[in-house]
């Protein structure tokens, strides 16, 4: 975002006075001026929430992170292996240490667990509300069920060969068919 856009961007949000700014979208914690953006928002009375793949806050300091009343960190996986299926890298322990990062703060921000259900997860819930509660977050949301693209590098793109989507011909490797058992068929 350009000192021009941000410019703009603290123009509206003083003559608005939203209670809450969000900052998300791609991640916001490469934005090269994070802290100076958070200050400036809570300069002008904002509360200020952050959603992040939690990879990169363990950069700032806690002063940068004060103002920030919670965290979103996306968490799709409850392990380093099935983290590194879904998200393409292996960042489950870096995602982990930010936790503990933001719990290690004077007065810590709420720290909630955004986890996307798709193809690869959705059959883990209970798993992921375990490995939450175990890390530290204080909450987990879940948005809506993804078992039909190939986002989350899955079935055609580039982590993946198209043999990794081909189900089993006993149907037993097939996640849609324990889900759908576990759950119900998604639609």
């Amino acid at each position: 975002m350009s000192d021009r856009l941000l410019a703009e961007l603290y123009g509206e949000i003083e003559r608005w006075r939203p209670s809450q700014v969000l900052l998300s979208g791609g991640e916001p914690a490469m934005h090269p001026r994070l802290p100076d953006v958070v200050r400036r928002l809570e300069a002008l009375g904002s509360r200020i929430a952050l959603i992040t793949n939690g990879l990169l806050l363990k950069s700032f300091s806690h002063e940068d992170l004060r103002p920030i009343s919670e965290v979103y960190i996306s968490f799709d996986a409850p392990d380093r292996e099935s983290y590194k299926t879904i998200r393409g890298v292996d960042g489950f322990a870096r995602m982990a240490g930010s936790v503990e990062f933001l719990k290690s703060m004077a007065v810590p921000p709420g720290i909630v667990a955004r986890s996307t259900l798709q193809r690869d997860n959705v059959a883990n819930i209970p798993e992921l509300v375990g490995t939450a509660r175990t890390l530290g977050f204080d909450a987990i949301s879940f948005l809506g069920v993804d078992v039909s693209t190939s986002a989350f590098s899955r079935c055609g793109s580039e982590t993946h060969s198209t043999a990794d989507c081909r189900p089993r011909s006993d149907g037993a490797g097939d996640r849609r068919t324990r889900t759908r058992k576990r759950f119900g068929k998604f639609h």
